[in-house]
């Protein structure tokens, strides 16, 4: 029996505006390579990428959350609020926070309502102010468990 294996997992992401959901995303630092039909493949890095769709459902977009981990939340908070995105796009955006499960992030929504968080990594222990979890989240959630959810309850699509 032959191994399985995979390469990647890209997310389909619906725009309401398909136009100005491109624009944000260049605006934001990705970069629009192949666009077939419908679908705009964005990428950032070597490990990150996402398939923009010429398609809406606002159920859809307003309980889709993307987690993209970065290496420093704060200059992707300072690129974000430099470059007036929440103005020019309408779009929401919170300050960094440090959280008790070893990240600092911040929320974005994108023009059609698509929140992304966007986490990097801190040194942080919760019961004795000491430790890290540096290796990414998984290290973290595994040394820290989270009793409830940070994220707001999702509503079921009908």
């Amino acid at each position: 029996m032959s191994q399985l294996s995979s390469q990647q997992l890209k997310v389909f992401v619906p725009a309401r505006d398909y136009a100005l959901s491109q624009r944000f995303y260049r605006a934001l630092g990705f970069v629009q390579e192949d666009e077939v039909g419908n679908v705009t493949c964005f990428r950032h890095g070597t490990h990150c990428a996402f398939l923009l769709q010429d398609f809406y459902l606002r159920e859809l977009a307003e309980n889709l959350m993307l987690h993209l981990w970065v290496d420093d939340a704060d200059s992707w908070w300072q690129h974000v609020h430099d470059a007036g995105l929440d103005a020019q796009f309408a779009v929401t955006c919170s300050v960094p926070e440090d959280r008790p499960w070893g990240a600092r992030d911040f929320t974005l929504h994108d023009p059609s309502g698509v929140l992304w968080h966007r986490p990097s990594t801190v040194d942080v222990n919760r019961e004795s102010g000491t430790g890290n979890c540096k290796g990414g989240h998984g290290a973290c959630f595994k040394r820290f468990p989270i009793p409830e959810s940070p994220f707001p309850a999702l509503k079921r699509l009908r």
